[in-house]
């Protein structure tokens, strides 16, 4: 009889410069179900990442030839990488763990002492969203997000973007309506932590506009606040 062949959604890729770490991580997911590969360093996670598309990336404060957060950053910015979830493992920030502001682009963050159990079921829960997102696309009038393909389609026809312009797009469809203020997208987008006159955003919110075309008027500016995708309840 062959062996069981496990699916790609059982993929884990963990980067930490810490081997203790590693080990637990290695063998306590491998226990619940999991295959695991380790890179040791940053520039070997990322090239995994791209190659092997794994399900989701655990990834260390420090690793042997780079900080945590740029593997982070790098997976976030490349259009194969950038769909797939990322787990910062770190000490807890001040004030406790502000994913977002701390390791922009990062989805889950756990401590640096965890337990397996919290890891695996953490991963469960971020495979049955990516599975959710697969399948069920996100409509905001004439606008249809589907954030695994990473694509975005305006009147059944997939939008020409950069990975930026998609980003932007894609973080404003999901907020639907609500306010998202320069310094957020300054943060979740570009990695900014500190507040910064860069005209960066409003530069790309002008170009996501231009492709928009009759739909421009859908993204709006709020003076003195940002921006927000007004969803036309009539469509």
């Amino acid at each position: 009889m062959a062996s069981e062949t496990k699916t790609p959604a059982d993929n884990i890729l963990i980067v930490d410069h810490d081997e203790e770490q590693r080990g637990l991580l290695v063998d306590g997911l491998g226990k619940d179900g999991f295959v695991v590969e380790v890179a040791k360093d940053g520039l070997t996670a990322l090239q995994t990442a791209r190659a092997k598309r794994p399900a989701a990336v655990i990834v260390g404060k420090l690793v042997s030839d780079m900080r945590g957060e740029y593997v982070v950053r790098e997976l976030k910015t490349n259009r194969h990488t950038a769909p797939i979830p990322v787990i910062i493992m770190s000490g807890a920030p001040r004030g406790g763990p502000r994913v977002g502001a701390v390791w922009p682009g990062a989805d889950v963050y756990i401590s640096k002492f965890f337990h397996v159990g919290e890891v695996a079921a953490k991963l469960r829960g971020l495979l049955r969203l990516q599975e959710e997102r697969a399948t069920v696309p996100l409509i905001a009038g004439p606008l249809k997000l589907n954030r695994f393909h990473g694509e975005v389609h305006l009147d059944g026809k997939r939008l020409d973007l950069t990975l930026t312009e998609y980003n932007l797009l894609a973080l404003l469809i999901e907020k639907r309506g609500r306010l998202v203020t320069r310094e957020v997208l300054l943060r979740d987008i570009w990695g900014y932590s500190r507040r910064t006159n860069s005209r960066t955003a409003d530069i790309h919110v002008h170009r996501v506009r231009v492709k928009l075309g009759k739909h421009a008027h859908m993204l709006e500016t709020v003076h003195g606040g940002g921006y927000r995708l007004r969803v036309e309840p009539e469509i």
